[in-house]
């Protein structure tokens, strides 16, 4: 038998329990080896479906590009270097983003910095990049690296879809 002490309850689990979780209305979790959950406390003994690997895998990933951009982490802006692309990026309001990308980082770097540089976008407005000319749409190559895109010293444009 498994003991474990939290905030001075105390909570005895079988040998067949796997976790007891204690939440702030003083209901107690019991997740069992068949994966069924039991909720126990406040007068409710609940029996709830698992949750399929299906459903754990939509939990864990965005559901949209836009979504996944505006949470993805893009790190701290690096420090000059030679594996460094400078690019300049004009926002759809017009105004100049400067910034040091990883060559090696990938072209959705760029769409996540440029989402996470915008209320708009961070409230999931749609928008596109483009660069060169005559100006490319970026969205295909958007798993592709900044290098093999051609992007370092290169001025992107981002317009609202």
């Amino acid at each position: 038998m498994n003991d474990a002490n939290d905030d001075d309850d105390e909570y005895d689990m079988d040998d067949d329990d796997d976790i007891v979780i204690d939440s702030d209305d003083d209901d107690e979790v019991i997740i069992d080896d068949d994966d069924e959950v039991v909720c126990v406390g406040s007068g409710t003994n609940e029996t709830m479906a698992p949750v399929t690997e299906t459903e754990k895998e939509e939990e864990k990933k965005p559901r949209t590009l836009e979504e996944e951009i505006v949470t993805m982490d893009i790190g701290d802006e690096p420090a000059a270097g030679k594996d460094i692309a400078r690019v300049q990026i004009r926002m759809p309001d017009g105004k100049r983003l400067v910034r040091k990308f990883r060559r090696d980082d990938t072209v959705k770097v760029i769409y996540a910095f440029v989402a996470q540089s915008s209320e708009e976008a961070k409230n999931g407005k749609s928008f596109i990049l483009k660069a060169g000319f005559p100006p490319r749409d970026l969205s295909p190559e958007i798993e592709n690296t900044i290098q093999n895109c051609g992007l370092a010293g290169e001025s992107i444009t981002a317009r609202w879809s």
